[in-house]
């Protein structure tokens, strides 16, 4: 059996705030209903599309090689699709 390692008082200490604050934080999205993480996920995924332009084209320019016979508002649905799954990831 291993032996699991004992906490320690030094990790109380101001400069691990932030860490202890995004644990939390994690974990109380945790226990946010599934529907409600969907949609959160959903606008994350949105929200990348916005903020990280050059993977957009990036992502935009892979579907065009791989789906030549797509039309485009086919590939931008199909974009908007991948980046909301990531964002739900």
């Amino acid at each position: 059996m291993t032996k699991l390692p004992r906490f320690s008082p030094a990790f109380l200490h101001p400069r691990y705030w932030l860490s202890w604050v995004g644990i939390a934080a994690l974990w109380l999205i945790m226990l946010l209903p599934y529907p409600l993480l969907f949609r959160i996920g959903h606008g994350l995924g949105r929200l990348a599309m916005r903020l990280l332009p050059r993977r957009v084209a990036i992502a935009r320019r892979n579907l065009e090689l791989c789906f030549p016979e797509m039309d485009a508002n086919e590939r931008e649905a199909l974009l908007q699709r991948n980046f909301e799954s990531v964002g739900m990831g």
